[in-house]
């Protein structure tokens, strides 16, 4: 669901789905997951059983919790991503399917699309050392 608001429950960690305990700076064309800070063993994914197809969770990370995040500018971009940069999520595993979200102050779907993703940015909450 989409917020107006950032609290725990919007809280993911980033990590990179190569080395999960990596603290190397994310860039565009890395392949990520995104845990919940909130809840143990909930993933950002984007799997492809429901219909329509939508972001959910699930318990583990697998094949449709990975990630590609993509310069909506550059797609073959590999360079770091700053707080300031917009990206798409584009789900791995399957064709170009991006998140689009409607702007709307809750959305309890939030579908992929196969073009006309929404663009996102990061909130840097912490930084492990």
């Amino acid at each position: 669901m989409t917020k107006p608001w950032l609290n725990i429950n919007e809280q993911w960690k980033t990590e990179l789905v190569s080395d999960n305990s990596s603290t190397a700076n994310i860039k565009f064309g890395d392949y990520v997951r995104f845990s919940s800070e909130r809840y143990d063993s909930a993933y950002l994914s984007g799997y492809n059983g429901y219909s329509p197809m939508a972001l959910t969770t699930m318990n583990a990370p697998q094949d449709y919790e990975r990630f590609k995040l993509v310069d909506p500018s550059n797609p073959s971009s590999t360079a770091e991503i700053t707080t300031n940069d917009e990206f798409e999520l584009w789900l791995v595993n399957g064709d170009k399917y991006s998140v689009k979200v409607s702007g709307t102050e809750f959305e309890k779907s939030i579908p992929f699309v196969t073009s006309g993703g929404s663009t996102f940015r990061l909130i840097q909450i912490t930084v492990n050392a």
